[in-house]
């Protein structure tokens, strides 16, 4: 029994090319501070609450009420769009995921996203789900 194997060739064509974020030198937002409110998206953002969204030393800082959560963030530029994320774990088990944009001025589109499902509060776990987002917008000069 014979077998042919025929080979053909084919031009090489490059592949497109694809924009991926580049991760920039933090020192664009690093210490930038944004007082402003936040609140939960839908049916649970009934109120408010103020508060400061500020980046120093490498961390995202939410200041709200005397206290202060902080975790380490990721700056990013993507078709030219400074975009920020970064990840907050607080005391109680939970943690929140911040994401959002940086225009050379202010912040915009900022989301946080709290995952609570390690949480035992008893009357969180009677009105809230695991996973709470909240809106972040910044004050107005």
């Amino acid at each position: 029994m014979l077998v042919f194997i025929t080979l053909q060739v084919f031009p090489f064509e490059p592949a497109l090319q694809i924009n991926t974020p580049q991760l920039i030198d933090s020192s664009v937002i690093e210490g930038q501070s944004f007082p402003g409110k936040i609140k939960a998206r839908g049916l649970l953002g009934i109120f408010s609450v103020k508060g400061t969204l500020s980046f120093s030393n490498g961390q995202l800082h939410w200041h709200v009420k005397g206290t202060t959560d902080s975790g380490f963030y990721h700056l990013h530029q993507d078709n030219g769009i400074y975009r920020f994320t970064a990840h907050v774990i607080n005391d109680d088990g939970t943690f929140v995921d911040w994401s959002g944009i940086y225009n050379g001025n202010s912040v915009q589109d900022v989301q946080a996203i709290w995952n609570r499902s390690k949480e035992q509060d008893f009357i969180h776990n009677l009105f809230l789900p695991d996973h709470v987002i909240l809106i972040f917008k910044q004050n107005k000069d």
